[in-house]
């Protein structure tokens, strides 16, 4: 083989790893506990051992030694290791048949409160009867010396005070927590985003129907801000979730690539104390989650 081909080959091949070290993790071990970068230093290969070490990778001599599964197992477990190996028991006996009931109760849920809101029990206050006739006569000489009209109550609802403290926050929670739960059982799919932006738009309708027919406005007033602050905070848990789930659990349809990413910026070197404690923490939550995912 000529020189000239031998070089090209060598031009390819660093090329095609200036490539690789952006979506390919430069720590992975093989088998024989060994990383791309004492692969090319044991191949003797100069210039893909300068660019691995420019993206900071490692050999295996300047990682940890590798823990296996029988000594992390025996290893004590924290409060986060705790919760997310509960969330990850929850989500693999959740299964589909039991993801679909639980929406179908909470849309059922959600149904009848709403429709509680533009149907209360005893109704609406009717419009006045003489609202829609102009005064002629003697009503026009009376309506210029008496005195201006309460306001009406046409159109608000007929329930009274007590029973309305009653029924209106009952319904209100109903709603709400059954808005949360469809929240957090919808899959993370495109078309499942559009619907998540449905149920804010549905809950705003609802608030804002229950706020104009209320003659109550303190008790009103609150449940509207406390139900909207609820809804909207599950709404930001539900995307807070994705955007975590990327680099510790699995790379996400939105987030391509993030795995690999943050596999890549944890053995960053200008890493402080704190920060390599928080990195060795997430692998750990990392390597839990897949040790449960390998059981039956």
């Amino acid at each position: 083989m000529k020189k000239s081909d031998i070089d090209k080959i060598n031009e390819a091949r660093t090329n095609a790893v200036k490539i690789m070290v952006k979506i390919a993790k430069l720590n992975k071990r093989n088998s024989d506990n060994h990383t791309p970068l004492d692969i090319a230093l044991k191949d003797k290969n100069g210039h893909v051992a300068d660019i691995l070490t420019k993206a900071n990778a490692k050999t295996s001599d300047q990682l940890s030694d590798k823990q296996t599964d029988a000594d992390y197992l025996r290893s004590e477990t924290n409060i986060l290791e705790k919760a997310v190996r509960g969330y990850c028991f929850l989500v693999k006996d959740l299964t589909v048949g039991m993801r679909s009931v639980v929406l179908v109760v909470a849309v059922l849920i959600a149904t009848a409160t709403y429709q509680a809101v533009l149907q209360p029990p005893g109704g609406f206050y009717p419009a006045d009867s003489d609202s829609g006739r102009n005064a002629t006569g003697l009503t026009a000489r009376r309506a210029l010396v008496a005195p201006p009209p309460r306001p009406s109550n046409a159109g608000k609802m007929m329930m009274g005070e007590e029973e309305y403290k009653h029924f209106m926050p009952a319904n209100t929670a109903a709603f709400t927590l059954s808005m949360v739960i469809i929240i957090f059982v919808l899959h993370g799919r495109p078309y499942n985003l559009i619907l998540h932006g449905c149920l804010i738009f549905l809950g705003n309708s609802y608030l804002v129907a229950m706020k104009w027919s209320s003659v109550y406005k303190g008790v009103c007033g609150s449940l509207f801000v406390l139900s909207w602050s609820v809804i909207s905070a599950a709404f930001a848990l539900k995307m807070m979730y994705y955007v975590v789930k990327a680099p510790l659990f699995e790379d996400v349809w939105w987030l391509r690539g993030g795995g690999v990413t943050w596999h890549n910026m944890s053995y960053r070197k200008d890493q402080g104390p704190t920060c390599q404690k928080v990195m060795r923490l997430l692998r750990q939550l990392r390597r839990q989650r897949k040790l449960i995912q390998r059981l039956n």
